[in-house]
C-alpha cells in the first residue's frame, strides 16, 4: 500500500511539474499608455463661481498638473515597478525603456513624476543625496505634428468624414435631443453653447471642481453628470467611429506599438523592452474604440492601458489590461482569446495599422 502511495505521489508531482512548465510564459515586452494625472480645469464657463479664486486652488494654472496629479503618477510608476519587478531592471537603463509623451505640459510632467516612482536612483546613479530622483529622457513631438499621442496633426480626410457623420440624421437627432439641456445651460451661464465641445468644457469644469471638493451650483444638478456623460462618450467615440476614422485616428499608434513588439522579436538582445506613452483621455478612448474595447466611460486620471507581449513555447501572444481606481481589468479583442496570438492580433488590426508616410498620403486624399 505504501509503495502504491509513493508511486502515486511521484506521478502527481511529475504531472504538476510538467503542467506548470507547459503553462508558464515569458514576458518579452510591455507597452503602457496612461492618462496624465489630475489637472486644473481646461477653461471656465462665463459665470463660474471659482474662476476668481482659481490661482489659489490651481496655482499652476488652467489645465496644468496638480500636486495630486504628480502623486498619482508617482504611485503609478511604483505600481509598474511592483507589477513587473522580475522584468524591470533594478536600475534605470536607457536600453530598456523608451518614453514618449504628448507635448502638453501636464503629460510631460506626468511622465517625469511616473519615472521618479519607477526608477529612483540607486548606487552610482545617485547624484545628489538630498534628492531621491534622477533625470530620465522623455521624447515628444510638437502638438501640430503629433499623429501618435496628442493627435493634433491636421488630417483633412479625417475631418471631412467626421463632418459627414455630423450631417447625418442620427447625429442631428441626438443634438436635437440635447437642445432643452443646452437651452437650460445657456440660460444659467449667460452665454451661447454652439458646439458639443463647448458643453464638454462645461462638464470638465464641473468635474474638476467636484474632484477638488468644491460645491457645485444647485442649477447644475439638473444635467450634471447624467446628461453630460453620454455626451462625453460620443465625444470620445466619434473620432474613431468607423474603420476608416479609426485607421486615421489610432492607426499610427497601433502600428507603432506593433512595430515595437516586432523589433523585440527580431532583435531580442538589442532592443528596448518597455514602451511608455504619456497621453490624454482621448488618446486612450480613441485607441480602445478603434480596437472595439471602449466601454463609454471617461478614462480616469492616471488610468493605464497595459499591453503585455509574452511568449509560451516560442509562440508570442498579447495580453491587455486596463488599470483604474476600481482595479485591473482584462481586455479581450473580438474574435480572439485573452491570450491572443501575436499573429492573430496583427491580422485583426491589419486594416487599422498605418505608417507615417501612408498616413500623410491618405489624410490629404480628400
Amino acid at each position: 500500500m505504501l509503495k502504491v502511495n509513493i508511486i502515486g505521489n511521484l506521478f502527481l508531482l511529475f504531472f504538476l511539474f510538467n503542467c506548470a512548465k507547459c503553462e508558464s510564459s515569458k514576458l518579452l515586452s510591455v507597452a503602457t499608455l496612461y492618462r496624465h494625472g489630475s489637472r486644473g480645469p481646461m477653461k471656465f464657463y462665463k459665470n463660474d463661481p471659482y474662476q476668481k479664486v482659481a490661482d489659489e486652488i490651481w496655482p499652476n494654472g488652467l489645465s496644468e498638473l496638480t500636486i495630486i496629479g504628480k502623486n498619482q503618477q508617482f504611485e503609478l510608476g511604483k505600481w509598474y515597478r511592483e507589477r513587473y519587478k522580475s522584468f524591470i531592471p533594478d536600475k534605470y537603463d536607457r536600453n530598456f525603456i523608451r518614453v514618449l509623451s504628448s507635448d502638453s505640459d501636464r503629460c510631460l510632467m506626468s511622465a517625469a513624476s511616473n519615472l521618479a516612482g519607477m526608477f529612483p536612483p540607486k548606487g552610482n546613479q545617485i547624484w545628489n543625496k538630498d534628492i531621491p530622483w534622477q533625470p530620465i529622457p522623455i521624447h515628444t513631438t510638437p502638438m501640430n505634428q503629433d499623429a501618435l499621442i496628442y493627435l493634433g496633426k491636421p488630417c483633412p480626410k479625417h475631418d471631412k468624414i467626421v463632418q459627414e457623420l455630423k450631417n447625418q440624421e442620427e447625429y442631428k437627432q441626438f443634438v436635437q435631443y440635447l437642445q432643452p439641456t443646452i437651452n437650460y445651460i445657456e440660460k444659467h451661464i449667460k452665454e451661447k453653447c454652439n458646439t458639443i465641445e463647448e458643453l464638454i468644457f462645461i462638464h470638465d469644469a464641473l468635474f474638476v471642481e467636484s474632484f477638488y471638493g468644491l460645491e457645485l451650483p444647485r442649477w447644475t444638478e439638473t444635467f450634471y453628470p447624467n446628461y453630460t456623460m453620454p455626451l462625453l462618450a460620443l465625444f470620445f467615440k466619434l473620432p474613431a467611429y468607423t474603420p476608416q476614422l479609426a485607421r486615421l485616428n489610432a492607426g499610427p499608434l497601433i502600428d507603432y506599438i506593433t512595430t515595437f513588439f516586432e523589433e523585440v522579436l527580431e532583435k531580442p538582445n538589442n532592443s528596448q523592452k518597455f514602451l511608455m506613452l504619456s497621453g490624454h483621455d482621448n488618446t486612450i478612448a480613441n485607441l480602445l474604440t478603434s480596437l472595439g474595447l471602449y466601454d463609454n466611460t471617461w478614462p480616469e486620471y492616471a488610468s493605464s492601458l497595459n499591453i503585455e507581449f509574452k511568449s509560451r513555447e516560442n509562440q508570442p501572444f498579447i495580453n491587455m489590461y486596463f488599470k483604474n481606481s476600481t482595479g485591473i481589468h482584462k481586455l479581450t479583442l473580438n474574435n480572439c482569446s485573452f491570450n491572443c496570438s501575436f499573429g492573430r492580433f496583427k491580422k485583426l488590426t491589419e486594416h487599422l495599422r498605418i505608417n507615417p508616410d501612408l498616413w500623410d498620403k491618405e489624410c490629404t486624399n480628400v
